[in-house]
């Protein structure tokens, strides 16, 4: 079930002034930056699929298991990161962080919901799904 779509950008610390309002794969790249590390048995395909951006994502000098705590790793550490906007926007609302475009193609990320045909007919699963499409539109 397709919830909602967004695009990867990169987040840097406010005072980091050496990061143009753009960067490149490669300056990407060149930089220390943290990264979130999906659940490890997910094959690089299906991770590619999830983060379209993952193939630059080399060389990282911390990992984490979610979005959320890089923004302070950001902010503390002086280096980059790759989130989805809108939890850039967030980040920056909170932290001393700024947005950077990524002169990088494609970088649309999909957020879909996923369930076994098992629960597919079972009607708390279904109840579930309906309020899960209805928070995600209030997203969009």
């Amino acid at each position: 079930m397709p919830l909602w779509r967004d695009e990867i950008v990169c987040i840097a610390a406010a005072a980091n002034t050496a990061i143009p309002q753009c960067i490149t794969p490669q300056d990407y790249q060149r930089a220390r930056h943290a990264g979130f590390q999906p659940n490890p048995r997910i094959p690089p395909s299906v991770h590619a699929l999830l983060q379209p951006t993952s193939s630059f994502e080399t060389g990282r000098f911390c990992t984490l298991p979610d979005f959320v705590v890089l923004g302070a790793i950001v902010e503390k550490a002086d280096c980059l990161a790759l989130v989805p906007r809108k939890l850039a926007r967030e980040l920056v609302a909170s932290r001393r962080l700024h947005i950077v475009e990524l002169a990088y193609s494609p970088k649309e990320i999909f957020i879909d919901a996923y369930w076994s045909f098992a629960a597919d007919g079972k009607r708390g699963h279904t109840w579930f799904r309906q309020v899960l499409g209805r928070a995600a539109q209030r997203l969009i």
